[in-house]
This record gives C-alpha cells, structure tokens and sequence, in this order.
C-alpha cells in the first residue's frame, strides 16, 4: 500500500513518521513501539547490509526515489497520455528544469518540482543528432548545464533563444556563440564538443560511479541513498552457523 502512494504523491512527514513508527515497532517489540525497546537508531537499520544495516528503505528517501521515476518517464516516454497531457497543461513548451513553482499549482505538482534540485545532476544526455537536448538547461557535455554558468538574461539579451537545441547553437565546429563570453566563462573553453551523428539524443541517469543507465528506480535509489563505509566484518556474517 504505501509503495502504491509513494509513487503517487510526496507523502507528508508527519505519515512517514506514523508508518516508520509503525515498522519500528514490529521490528522491536512485534507490536506496539514501546519507549527505550530500540537498541540501534533507525538510520543505521536502514543502511543497506554491506554497510552495517538491516537494508530496510528509509521511507522519505524511497518515496523520492519513486517520485523521481515520474521526472524520468516525463522526459523520456513521450506517448504515455500522462506525459502527453503534462507537457501540453503544466509545461507548455517549457524546459522541466527551468520552470517556476506555481503557487497556484495543485500540492503533488509543486512536491515533484521541489525534488529536481536533488537529481538534476544524474540526468545526462548523450548527444546524437542534437535536436532534442536544451542547449542552456539540459546536460549534454562536461561541465553540466549552461544556464548553471550563464545567466538565462545575458543569453537571451545577446540574441539566443531561452529554448535553443543543441543543434541550434553548437556545429561540426564547435560553438557559435560570442567570443567574449570565453573571457567572462573560462569555464567554457574546458568544454568537449559532441560528434553529431543521425541518431537521436538519448537520455542517460548516471550514476555516482559515472556509469551511464536507463532512470530506474533500483537506480535513482542506488543514487539518492546517503551513504557509509562499507563494513569489513560482512564476508564472515555468512559463516554464522547457530548452533
């Protein structure tokens, strides 16, 4: 049931905390959580077992993972009728990481649009034919999206479109832009220019390892866990016998 709404809706803290209560006291007292029953804090239950924990999901951090599968399939699966219908009402030809929240917005639209902060970074492109990635919003080389380093302003004041492709701006050559903007960015004479090819751009979730994959939530998990350590003493846990 709560896997069911969590990948609905960014569930309240106040019901995480009532369900992880809830699993705590089934895990302690297989029953009702009884006060000073716990003899290892939660967090550290909840760290995967290589790392010392029983592998129990914190419950705030899978429901981000399972919203953020949504960020993935609004990117990605373009005939879906959900994916249809938000980028005709909610995005209206905007890029997903530039737009604002609306105040007005219903609360589980203006919850997923709190979340891009934490997994933009993951969110690549591997650029083919270079008429689907943003140009200024979107990751498409190495030092990460172009807005982050220009202000959107100075782009569109020096005659860019807010919603160029990187087809539009970049060339077999390199980039089109003003040579000025080398002086004022350093950081744009670090970039490594794509190799166009007819293929279509494709979008990666990489991961913290640097590998490229599809945006699965076995993924995004395995990326927004905070983690610790491995343990050393795990290789013997298996040797264990009770006697």
């Amino acid at each position: 049931m709560q896997i069911y709404w969590c990948s609905v809706f960014i569930l309240p803290d106040a019901i995480i905390k009532e369900i992880e209560k809830l699993i705590r006291g089934f895990l302690w007292c297989q029953g009702d959580l009884k006060r000073g029953k716990a003899k290892v804090h939660w967090d550290d239950v909840c760290l995967p077992k290589d790392e010392g924990g029983l592998g129990i999901k914190r419950l705030k951090s899978w429901n981000t993972a399972l919203m953020s599968s949504l960020l993935w399939r609004l990117m990605t699966a373009k005939h879906s009728l959900w994916v249809q219908w938000t980028n005709e009402h909610k995005l209206a030809g905007r890029n997903i990481w530039e737009i604002g929240i609306n105040s007005n917005a219903s609360w589980s639209w203006r919850k997923l649009m709190q979340i891009r902060p934490l997994i933009r970074k993951f969110f690549v492109y591997q650029v083919g034919n270079g008429q689907t990635a943003y140009v200024w919003f979107d990751s498409w080389c190495n030092i990460g999206p172009l807005v982050d380093i220009i202000p959107i302003d100075e782009i569109v004041n020096d005659g860019f479109y807010k919603y160029d492709r990187v087809c539009d701006v970049i060339g077999s050559n390199g980039a089109v832009w003003l040579m000025d903007w080398m002086q004022r960015y350093p950081e744009l004479q670090s970039i490594t220019f794509p190799i166009f090819s007819d293929q279509d751009d494709r979008l990666y979730w990489k991961g913290c390892d640097a590998t490229l994959h599809t945006g699965s939530v076995a993924r995004i998990w395995e990326s927004i866990l905070p983690r610790v350590p491995r343990v050393n003493w795990l290789k013997w846990f298996g040797l264990i016998r009770v006697s």
